[in-house]
């Protein structure tokens, strides 16, 4: 029997960021530090970007042309803040306007990235062993061993367990707003995500 298969770019970019945790996850159990926070990086600004790639299909269809043409200059938690009043508006210090504010805040920083000062921390690690800031009698692994220099606070805010948390959250934010204007047969792909997701979740544990 065939499937249909409705093509859209939003699901795409979320089904790469299910990949990227995946990723992530993986990479985080063999102690790869850089990989991980590769993939968790590149999960926090695909979320960003599904989030408004998101919001922007339910403003195209809910919001006469000029106020949507308006309305999309304007940063995504706020088109989240004022489409969702059109029914019950999301409260900017709850969720899902939270993470929503959090991922934006992430893409913008990973979009537009700054003079970054990484500090003197040092990481030392294999597929056993992570050791941050090892003392000076550390013993060094007998077998190879790599070694990262002021990577903690990358690691800190780009991580395998935040990336698995960002994205359960951005997908409860979508779930939220489909329920709200009832449009959950016009985005019957999220079921697709939906089981990605626990497959991700059964796979972390």
């Amino acid at each position: 029997m065939n499937s249909q298969n409705k093509a859209s770019i939003t699901k795409i970019l979320f089904l790469q960021s299910i990949e990227c945790v995946l990723n992530a996850i993986n990479e985080n159990k063999v102690n790869r530090v850089d990989k991980e926070i590769q993939y968790s990086l590149n999960s926090s600004l695909l979320l960003g970007l599904v989030l408004e790639g998101f919001i922007n299909e339910i403003g195209e269809i809910k919001l006469d042309k000029f106020t949507w043409k308006e309305l999309e200059k304007s940063s995504t938690p706020l088109k989240w803040r004022i489409i969702s009043s059109l029914v019950k508006g999301f409260p900017p210090n709850e969720e899902p306007l939270q993470t929503i504010i959090k991922l934006q805040k992430k893409r913008n920083n990973i979009a537009h990235p700054k003079l970054f000062n990484a500090e003197n921390d040092i990481i030392i690690s294999n597929s056993q062993i992570l050791k941050m800031n090892p003392s000076d009698d550390f013993e060094l692994p007998n077998i190879d061993f790599n070694i990262y220099v002021g990577y903690q606070k990358l690691l800190n805010e780009y991580n395998s367990k935040d990336a698995y948390e960002n994205l359960k959250k951005a997908f409860s934010a979508i779930n939220n707003i489909i329920d709200l204007f009832q449009m959950r047969n016009h985005f019957e792909w999220i079921n697709e995500i939906d089981k990605e997701i626990k497959e991700l979740k059964i796979q972390q544990l």
